[in-house]
């Protein structure tokens, strides 16, 4: 019913997202180079947050 009334094309709270509908902030094309940039030295790296950035949703 909120599809209609917002005139959404799908659930945007549903666990499936297409990538290409993902909102790619300046921070995380920055994140997503300094991946791809450790992955081509083959090195190490250590991701942290707050507790509790990466739990999934209830």
């Amino acid at each position: 019913m909120f599809r209609q009334f917002f005139g959404l094309k799908y659930n945007p709270f549903g666990k499936e997202i297409d990538i290409s509908d993902v909102y790619e902030s300046e921070d995380i094309k920055e994140l997503n180079s300094r991946f791809k940039y450790i992955q081509n030295i083959r090195g190490m790296f250590l991701l942290v947050g707050e507790p509790g950035m990466g739990n999934p949703p209830p």
